[in-house]
């Protein structure tokens, strides 16, 4: 009896957690359901079904056959995914008020990473109303949409993390809503903020939440663009879409080709994190992804934070240390991060789309394109790839002042 006991716990204990995409169209799902999920013995288990795939609870020798099968078109065993940045201090600073010129505004004594990309030395000079006609979704630990910093812009709209509120528990997703656009802390002042909770009050979460959270971004972004479409919006234009993912962890095939994907199919743009264990960011996901925008961490000097990954994986880098913004209840924290540097990125997507609805690999260029050279690494192979860059809003500021967007 304790014999049987024992192999039945071993036999437990031997399934796993995988994610499965599949080479299928909308017409073609049915057939694929079928034949995929045929493989399947009684003992395994569908855990969830997007668009994509699954997400499948497997013994050993159902994912041997499901891994070959010839409608799979990428199977890993799922991956863990944590936050990428670290609290510093609680240290706030006051807001000071703004003063207008023309369609610019200046917000002076911001934040310094405010100020760098645009290029003064204590002063942000901002586009009123920008990225008004856009949405970020900052898949993260979720977003207090109550903040007032935010002014009602803000939602949490899904969470994929069972058993969790629908609240930001841990703050890193309130964090860098905050760099994307709070009043005060944010690139883009007017953009709207979907929250979706993938990660849990520590920060951890998987792939397979990813995929989920992906999932829904694409049916919630083309029901925006719908309501546009059938004079149902509250957006002046064509809504854009922008993901915002401050989220590192091992390689992943699946998710890289998920961001591609829905890049090239929906039109949306990502900001992804490089990591922050000082290696190359090629080896680790979502910053290995050919499609986004992965940026690195720089300090106050504009050198590579000591923490940033780096290497050919980095597009370009923005302020990621001692960045202050918003913070769960109403508060305020100082965080440092490939975390804090990739929300400012998807705020100056934000501020682009607001004004030309670019492609997310034209966007890609036109944004790198307008970096500035004063990067300063201490990998000396960069001196030589081009990419020791950060991220600015001051070449589109010139082109604007004289008529020109593109």
């Amino acid at each position: 009896m304790l014999y049987n006991l024992v192999l039945l716990l071993a036999c437990v204990s031997a399934k796993k957690k995988y994610n499965v995409i599949v080479e299928s169209t909308q017409i073609q799902m049915a057939d694929v359901d079928s034949g995929v999920l045929a493989v399947l013995d009684k003992e395994d288990l569908v855990l969830t079904t997007t668009k994509f795939g699954y997400t499948l609870e497997l013994s050993d020798k159902t994912a041997k056959k499901l891994k070959n099968h010839p409608k799979v078109k990428y199977f890993e065993e799922d991956k863990e995914v944590r936050i990428a940045s670290f609290l510093v201090n609680d240290v706030a600073t006051p807001y000071h008020s703004n003063s207008y010129v023309t369609t610019f505004v200046f917000q002076k004594n911001s934040p310094w990473g405010l100020s760098r990309i645009s290029g003064h030395v204590d002063t942000y000079e901002y586009i009123k109303g920008g990225g008004k006609d856009v949405i970020v979704y900052v898949l993260d630990t979720g977003v207090d949409e109550s903040h007032p910093e935010f002014g009602g812009r803000a939602k949490l709209k899904y969470n994929v993390v069972n058993g969790s509120p629908n609240t930001d528990e841990q703050g890193h997703g309130t964090h860098c809503a905050g760099v994307i656009g709070s009043k005060t802390f944010g690139v883009a002042k007017d953009v709207n903020i979907v929250g979706v909770k993938v990660l849990d009050r520590h920060g951890a979460g998987s792939i397979s939440r990813l995929v989920e959270g992906i999932d829904f971004v694409v049916d919630d972004y083309l029901d925006e663009v719908s309501m546009f479409l059938n004079g149902e919006s509250k957006y002046s234009k064509k809504p854009s879409g922008v993901v915002s993912m401050s989220i590192g962890g091992e390689k992943s095939e699946i998710l890289n080709y998920l961001i591609r994907s829905v890049s090239e199919k929906y039109g949306v743009h990502f900001s992804t994190a490089a990591g922050n264990e000082h290696k190359d960011a090629c080896k680790y996901s979502p910053s290995s992804s050919s499609t986004s925008l992965t940026v690195g961490a720089s300090d106050v000097m504009n050198q590579v934070a000591k923490f940033s990954n780096n290497g050919e994986c980095v597009d370009l880098y923005a302020p990621g240390v001692d960045i202050e913004s918003t913070w769960p209840g109403n508060q305020t924290r100082i965080a440092s991060g490939t975390s804090m540097a990739t929300p400012h990125v998807a705020g100056i997507m934000a501020v682009y789309l607001g004004l030309v609805d670019f492609t997310p690999e034209d966007l890609k260029k036109r944004i790198w394109l307008d970096s500035e050279s004063v990067i300063v690494s201490e990998q000396f192979w960069s001196i030589f790839s081009g990419r020791q860059r950060l991220a600015s809003l001051t070449q589109l500021y010139d082109r604007l002042k004289t008529h020109k967007t593109g």
